[in-house]
């Protein structure tokens, strides 16, 4: 439906669950991730992904780093993702 409408990409910025459940159905190609200088912490701290997570490291999502860019202290990460526990 999108693609009838000449919409070829989308920004999903929503909180562990959605990133989670994005990035498990195979649709996230580019992650954006900024880092600050803050820790917050906490056993109640948001995570940004959440969902029931990966038991095994060969089935991670991996990540291409693609550029780092300084926001004045901030840092900012973009990167595309892998998905070799997708594949095959």
């Amino acid at each position: 439906a999108l693609g009838k409408r000449n919409i070829d990409s989308v920004l999903l910025e929503g909180g562990g669950e959605l990133n989670f459940s994005a990035l498990r159905s195979g649709i996230v190609n580019r992650v954006h991730a900024y880092i600050s200088p803050k820790i917050f912490g906490g056993s109640g701290a948001k995570t940004p992904v959440g969902g029931t997570g990966i038991s095994e490291v060969s089935e991670c999502f991996g990540l291409k780093t693609q550029r780092i860019t300084w926001l004045d202290e901030d840092l900012l990460i973009e990167s595309e993702v892998e998905y070799p526990c997708l594949q095959g």
